[in-house]
């Protein structure tokens, strides 16, 4: 499994350039975006050598709606199990733990 996973990262990596051509992205907004050099990032784009993080922020930039997707139902199925597996926190947990992710983001 572990080298499927792998194979299917590699193939990944080798249509980045299709889908940064086919974006209507900017280059210099996906620069900025990785927050790499432009002659890095053309390197990068040239010989395919984008690192599993790289690839992750490019497809947040590229299709974010894609990834929120992806995400929330990676959320559900987490939930799911820990349904399964009794694993819940009460109500006032809960609460306490929003207002406590509130408050980190809150800018001053």
């Amino acid at each position: 499994m572990m080298a499927e996973i792998i194979f299917l990262a590699k193939g990944i990596q080798e249509d980045i350039p299709k889908l940064i051509a086919n974006s209507p992205l900017k280059n210099d907004y996906i620069i900025k975006g990785l927050g790499l050099t432009p002659s890095t990032y053309y390197r990068k784009v040239k010989k395919k050598d984008f690192s599993l993080d790289e690839m992750i922020k490019l497809m947040q930039l590229i299709c974010p709606h894609e990834v929120d997707k992806f995400l929330l139902k990676k959320e559900l199925e987490i939930g799911l199990e820990e349904y399964r597996n009794n694993e819940l926190i009460d109500n006032a947990d809960f609460v306490n733990n929003i207002n406590k992710m509130l408050n980190e983001n809150q800018v001053d």
